[in-house]
């Protein structure tokens, strides 16, 4: 059974997973090719992307990596990643206004905010705009695997 919105239903009505698109973009869930999830990584720090890129994989995570917000609005559009991991400061286009446009093209991504400040009213502000969390620099990797287990079991319930 198929809702409007792509969405598979149980014949109880509960969502059970997605189907792609209209636009032909690949399946959240419904047959799709990496079980375990699809993560973006935005950063401008060639060293951050690759540590994160290489601790994902190891989990066995299907990982993409930009290294701007241009370039990951392109990605988000293109594969529909599950997870977006989203450095906060970046040159020409910061972290805030990637997640605002994430949320005009997709409101289901779960997006996480990195960043090596911890300020609580950035921290307050992107939360209210739809970041799921907010994880401060250097990365706690146990930390951010529990976090990014979390948001895929959500996504999958």
């Amino acid at each position: 059974m198929m809702e409007n919105d792509g969405q598979e239903l149980s014949k109880a009505g509960r969502v059970v997973g997605r189907v792609a698109d209209p636009l032909g973009r690949p399946p959240r869930f419904a047959g799709d090719s990496s079980p375990k999830g699809r993560v973006l990584v935005v950063d401008d720090e060639p060293v951050v992307r690759k540590v994160l890129e290489r601790f994902l994989r190891s989990k066995g995570l299907s990982v993409s990596v930009a290294e701007g917000g241009v370039e990951a609005l392109s990605l988000v559009k293109k594969e529909r990643p599950h997870i977006m991991l989203l450095d906060l400061w970046m040159p020409k286009m910061n972290g805030i206004e990637v997640l605002k446009a994430v949320r005009e093209i997709d409101r289901e991504i779960a997006v996480i905010i990195s960043t090596a400040n911890a300020d609580v009213d950035i921290a307050r502000k992107t939360m209210e705009m739809g970041a799921c969390d907010y994880i401060i620099k250097p990365f706690d990797l146990p930390y951010l695997e529990t976090a990014l287990s979390a948001r895929l079991l959500m996504l999958t319930a």
